[in-house]
């Protein structure tokens, strides 16, 4: 059985689903494939915000370090792999009168229907997404070395 894990991000009730092995691999690659470029940029400003641990870093600096790699990104490429990550994703939103509708995010306009006015709540989505999904790709500490790995060294005094 897939996980699944649930969040209140805002006002809306995100429910992600651990996407099958196949598909799951497949994302994974795609995502380092095109953040790779721009990941070591964006692992020193997490290191500079004190992050050693993505798995339990505070969703407010993730989603900054989120913005920054996107905007890194070819725009081209960045509506398929945000598509394709959510594509297991749910979210509770309550309508203009308070009533709970539920949306699948498996497709663009649901996506932008949602997230429209909420970048922030989008990035944090995104990353639960990712962290549901890959939570496991750094173990026993190895995020923290790479972290750590990529802060920014301080220059000897002259």
């Amino acid at each position: 059985m897939l996980k699944v894990e649930k969040i209140t991000i805002g006002d809306l009730k995100v429910t992600t689903q651990k996407h099958p092995y196949f598909r799951g691999m497949a994302l994974k690659g795609r995502w380092l494939q095109f953040v790779g470029p721009s990941l070591s940029p964006v692992l020193a400003s997490l290191a500079r915000s004190g992050v050693t641990d993505l798995a339990n870093a505070d969703m407010g600096v993730m989603a900054a370090a989120l913005g920054e790699l996107f905007f890194r990104m070819d725009p081209a490429e960045l509506q398929p792999l945000i598509c394709e990550t959510l594509a297991s994703t749910t979210v509770v939103v309550p309508d203009e009168k308070g009533v709970a509708t539920q949306i699948d995010l498996s497709n663009p306009a649901m996506i932008e229907l949602v997230f429209g006015d909420r970048e922030l709540d989008s990035l944090k989505t995104i990353w639960f997404a990712l962290k549901v999904n890959f939570a496991g790709l750094f173990p026993d500490g190895a995020m923290a070395k790479l972290v750590q790995a990529m802060a920014p060294k301080e220059s000897p005094s002259t």
